[in-house]
């Protein structure tokens, strides 16, 4: 099966039995990182004549050739040439939910949003938590004093 210039560890899978995927892309030349997810389709209705309903109309969508929605990550993308990052697909997902779950869970667990080398340059292109579209503060001395672990 052609996944365009996405690796993953299966042998093969069917995006019919699949809604999409969660990805990281990582750029060679400077190692940064990007966490997101895509879906292997996509719906449109078409208005059709002499119906008041719209048809539904569900495609696949151009996760081939998808690069991420990170204007950074597509800046250098363009900067280093497309050869220079890995494309990874980490897991695929059955629902909605279980897709955007993972991808919000992947970017927690890395801390992607805050992240960063020992020089202060951010280790991920990401900058939003799905619908979270704050900026993310890095954490104070006394948050870190008053975090309870569970």
């Amino acid at each position: 099966m052609d996944t365009g210039h996405w690796q993953h560890p299966w042998k093969s899978f069917d995006i019919d039995d699949w809604t999409g995927f969660v990805y990281v892309i990582t750029c060679t030349a400077n190692n940064r990182k990007y966490i997101g997810k895509k879906f292997f389709h996509s719906t449109t209705r078409k208005q059709v004549a002499g119906k008041t309903r719209r048809k539904k109309v569900v495609k696949e969508s151009d996760w081939k050739k998808y690069t991420g929605s990170s204007k950074a990550l597509n800046d250098d993308i363009q900067l280093y040439g497309k050869n220079a990052f890995r494309f990874e697909i980490v897991s695929l997902h059955e629902t909605r939910s279980s897709l955007s779950w993972e991808e919000a869970r992947q970017i927690v667990l890395h801390d992607a949003l805050r992240a960063k080398n020992a020089n202060g340059e951010k280790l991920f292109y990401n900058g939003i938590l799905g619908p979270v579209k704050f900026s993310i503060t890095d954490e104070t001395e006394l948050e870190r004093q008053y975090r309870h672990h569970v």
